[in-house]
């Protein structure tokens, strides 16, 4: 059974044997939630959807008690993956304290105090992070004060020395030395660092355009403003730089998420659904049919100008992007390449709106 992400051989107890007694409840499930609430609810073995925080005192109390036994009495032979990230240290800390069923309180040892002291200094907690032979990682709290800080490449785990195989460049070449989980922190090299610098740089640089004219139409006030479904709309102020300025078609509400959702296309041209606030959006008003503003948007759209479409008779185009491939003087049409299907299609120059 597990406790508190720590799994226990109870295979020895009379009464916690699969089918048996508590172990009709608990053998092979999580107890966890059902030992701090002291609960013999089935339903509640194998409960995830609840928080530490959430505990009252007394279930905090109960649940490091139990959590005591368990860990002391028996063997602890792994940790339960889905509570990766919980941070029972509250819990365990309480723990040395208790004393059910006979056992003894637990003071802070001076290695324990050491621990918890470096911790604070580098301000990690390691556990459940995982390594792999290959990262790249940084020594901390070392014993050798010559080593602290330095990177090394993770070997790989040596159960006889009990700790990971690091190899660091020593005065006279690369050398190994054993370090604990405690004792390791995973790092990115230079490269990788650089190479996020410049993917960062890259976004930024592409949604520049899109920020220029978000920020323009962010200008324009937008209270007493009333969104209808089908709406065309501009979206400005998003939390993800590279989706302001994006042309959209306003679908519903959403009550549940607060905002509305918005049609939009993604890179590959497909459609792509996201929650924007009122404040986040602007509407995007058709221009009128008139021949002389026909002849200017001709004049000012050329070839390979990608645009949005807006206010065509034909739904299926409404809302898409496409790249203008070719010009009807005669007609007043443009041949678009469409971003989503990739074939060609014809629309009058007014249901154009340029993309960038």
């Amino acid at each position: 059974m597990a406790v508190c992400g720590k799994v226990v051989d109870c295979s020895t107890s009379e009464n916690i044997r699969f089918g048996e007694g508590y172990g009709k409840l608990w053998a092979g499930c999580d107890a966890t939630h059902a030992l701090a609430t002291l609960s013999l609810n089935p339903a509640d073995a194998n409960k995830l959807d609840w928080k530490i925080e959430d505990l009252t005192d007394s279930h905090r109390t109960a649940l490091a008690g139990w959590y005591k036994h368990f860990t002391t009495k028996y063997e602890v032979i792994g940790k339960l993956k889905e509570y990766e990230g919980w941070d029972f240290t509250a819990i365990f800390k309480e723990s040395k304290g208790q004393t059910p069923f006979g056992a003894k309180a637990e003071p802070d040892s001076d290695e324990e105090k050491e621990e918890e002291a470096q911790e604070e200094v580098h301000g990690v907690n390691n556990e459940g992070q995982v390594f792999a032979k290959g990262d790249k990682v940084s020594l901390i709290a070392m014993e050798e004060p010559e080593l602290e800080g330095e990177y090394g490449i993770l070997q790989g785990y040596n159960p006889a020395k009990g700790g990971f195989e690091v190899s660091v460049e020593g005065d006279d070449g690369p050398e190994i030395i054993i370090a604990k989980p405690k004792n390791l922190i995973k790092v990115k090299d230079k490269t990788e660092i650089q190479t996020d610098i410049k993917n960062n740089k890259e976004i930024l640089e592409e949604a520049k355009p899109k920020k220029e004219r978000a920020n323009k139409l962010s200008d324009k006030p937008n209270e007493g403003v009333v969104f209808a479904k089908g709406d065309k709309v501009s979206l400005i102020g998003m939390d993800q730089m590279e989706m302001d300025g994006e042309f959209g078609i306003l679908k519903t509400y959403n009550p549940e998420k607060g905002g509305f959702e918005i049609e939009i296309e993604d890179k590959d041209g497909k459609p792509q659904i996201v929650v924007a606030k009122p404040n986040q959006l602007v509407k995007v008003e058709a221009p009128a049919e008139k021949k002389e503003e026909k002849k200017d948007n001709s004049k000012g759209l050329g070839k390979g100008t990608r645009v949005w479409i807006f206010g065509c008779e034909r739904f299926e185009l409404e809302g898409r992007y496409g790249t203008i491939k070719a010009f009807d003087e005669k007609k007043g049409a443009y041949t678009l390449l469409m971003d989503h299907t990739q074939q060609l299609e014809m629309v009058m120059s007014w249901q154009v709106v340029v993309a960038k």
